[in-house]
């Protein structure tokens, strides 16, 4: 970490991983602590342990972290895409470098796609208004005239304007709102927010509302405005992760911080729904079943996946979007293999839903593929560990990932 003249400082660190740094003289914000540790070694430094996420993240009004994926932010996108709704997806414009921090990044790639829109493809369309007002437009809606509007001279009237207050502008409104609130006051940011500001100008006549997934969701794209779809997409990262919260006085919180377990977990279950149509895939998070006889504890069992067939639980699968870490102590582990606990893990969900075959997936170089039949009392049980690769994502490599899941 480098403090220059006492302006703001940076930490630098990839996923799954430590570092030592200078103590931090303010105070750390409470809501970064969701997403890292933070150990005491000595007097003078501490140790942040980085979890699954990706992005930045602002630890006190004087530094920030960064906070880069093992994987390139090209193949997050591409995962997510593959989550969210599968886009024809080309050489972008911008550099995809993993060194640049995947929020500059996204807001690059978005600025890029808004511009074209402004200047080529900014959509009008009907929009359908309901009114109370003086005089006639449209239709009256003469049920709610009664109601309402009884010994006044108003009429509720229904008609339909030609505007760009539609949705699909509102989604680009709220997108870029999003940005320039985290961008606002920061100095190295000045050209981000500069062009961000510039583009929010031609949204003036746009109501800013709050947007949710569900209302990007609600978007049909056709010919008249295909060219909102990767705008939308890269609006959807905004929306979810861009978490920005204003404080008492200069205090100012703020984190774009990317689940990548989740990412992972999720990435995987949509795959298998696309390619591979002979099970049913259900999301195990929301099946959930207790555990309550092992040391006479309330285990919860939530499997990340769960494949089913007629009816019937055939394969449940795990994710572990994970960096195993290698056991100094031990030398006779190979590391290579997956952890025991993870094989318990699956093990006792195959126990708890009564299946004979499970699969724990890791990205490639994390385990080893082996194949494991463990026998509890008379039962035999068998889990397989599987590696996909996250550095090469194209149809081809994920069709045959899927299709051979199950041998």
């Amino acid at each position: 970490m480098e403090v220059i003249n006492n302006k703001e400082s940076i930490v630098e660190i990839i996923e799954y991983n430590d570092k030592i740094i200078p103590i931090l003289k303010e105070e750390i914000h409470q809501e970064a602590l969701k997403y890292l540790n933070i150990y005491m070694l000595d007097k003078n430094h501490q140790k942040i342990e980085m979890m699954g996420y990706v992005g930045v993240l602002k630890l006190t009004n004087k530094v920030t972290l960064y906070s880069y994926s093992k994987v390139s932010i090209e193949n997050i996108l591409r995962m997510y895409n593959y989550i969210t709704k599968k886009i024809e997806w080309k050489d972008d414009k911008i550099f995809l470098n993993k060194s640049i921090n995947i929020l500059n990044t996204l807001s690059y790639i978005f600025i890029s796609e808004v511009e074209d829109i402004v200047r080529n493809s900014f959509r009008r369309f009907y929009k359908n208004i309901n009114e109370n007002m003086m005089i006639l437009k449209g239709r009256i809606l003469f049920y709610d005239t009664i109601q309402k509007n009884r010994f006044t001279p108003y009429l509720f009237c229904e008609y339909f304007e030609f505007t760009d207050d539609i949705l699909d502008n509102q989604i680009l409104k709220y997108a870029i709102f999003l940005q320039m609130k985290a961008y606002s006051g920061d100095i190295k940011q000045i050209e981000l927010f500069n062009k961000l500001r510039y583009l929010y100008s031609f949204f003036n006549n746009i109501t800013l509302r709050h947007i949710t997934l569900d209302d990007i969701n609600k978007v049909f794209y056709d010919r008249l405005n295909k060219n909102y779809e990767k705008a939308h997409y890269i609006s959807k990262f905004f929306i979810e992760y861009l978490y920005v919260q204003h404080g008492i006085g200069e205090k100012k919180f703020f984190s774009f911080m990317i689940n990548m377990n989740d990412i992972f977990e999720e990435f995987i279950r949509s795959i298998i729904r696309r390619y591979n149509h002979n099970y049913k895939v259900i999301n195990g998070n929301y099946t959930e079943k207790t555990l309550d006889y092992i040391d006479k504890k309330i285990i919860k069992i939530k499997p990340d996946i769960i494949l089913e067939k007629e009816g019937q639980t055939k394969i449940i699968i795990d994710c572990k979007y994970k960096k195993i870490k290698k056991i100094e102590d031990d030398q006779h582990i190979d590391m290579s293999k997956p952890f025991p606990s993870d094989v318990y893990q699956l093990l006792s969900y195959l126990i708890t839903y009564k299946c004979k075959k499970g699969i724990i997936i890791y990205p490639k170089g994390e385990a080893e593929d082996v194949e494991l039949n463990i026998q509890v009392e008379t039962e035999i049980y068998k889990i397989k560990i599987k590696q996909i690769d996250l550095t090469n994502l194209d149809e081809i490599e994920m069709k045959n990932f899927v299709y051979n899941i199950d041998n």
